[in-house]
């Protein structure tokens, strides 16, 4: 009986009791199975991607109503744009009072400005940008050279969209929030 008594008594030294039980406690609330961690990181990566996407499809349009603006002509001309300079005279939505004339967050317009100024130069088979920025200056030229009427203007945004690989790497430089999702 007196064997039977110490099997069953739990003892601050006896692995098989209390101590036991509570460090299985403490694994149990740390683990984290491989298998639905992968699953998870898959949500997580289409939820940011779907969340970019929507952004990006948000710079579209604004980039084709404001190319649309642009080209703007009335019996005098160019309605939106200098028709000697072509400095854009709307604000743009990048601009830092522009954007919210556009309805895009602050954040959303500083990403969206190194987007365009990346897209001044063109590569990668990629014509100049239809947006210039004149540093002398200080403002957004609309390239009436390579891009002469509405129609090209549109064919820019048709042919070369924003894109979220794009978005990605500017929100990382301007952010720099250092996460290339």
């Amino acid at each position: 009986m007196h064997l039977y008594a110490q099997k069953t008594v739990p003892t601050m030294n006896n692995h098989n009791g209390i101590i036991t039980t509570v460090e299985r406690k403490s694994s149990i609330a740390q683990a984290s199975p491989q298998r639905y961690t992968t699953i998870q990181r898959a949500a997580e990566s289409l939820s940011r991607r779907n969340a970019d996407a929507a952004v990006v499809e948000l710079f579209m349009e604004a980039m084709q109503r404001l190319c649309l603006l642009a080209y703007e002509v009335d019996v005098d001309g160019f309605c939106n744009i200098d028709p000697v300079t072509h400095r854009l005279l709307l604000p743009a939505p990048w601009g830092r009072a522009g954007h919210k004339r556009w309805g895009i967050m602050p954040s959303e317009s500083v990403v969206l400005r190194e987007m365009i100024q990346q897209r001044q130069i063109g590569h990668d088979g990629r014509a100049p940008g239809l947006w210039l920025y004149d540093r002398t200056r200080r403002c957004w030229r609309l390239n009436l050279f390579d891009f002469d009427t509405v129609h090209d203007g549109q064919r820019y945004w048709q042919r070369w969209p924003l894109t979220v690989a794009e978005y990605r790497q500017a929100r990382s430089r301007r952010l720099g929030d250092g996460v290339a999702r």
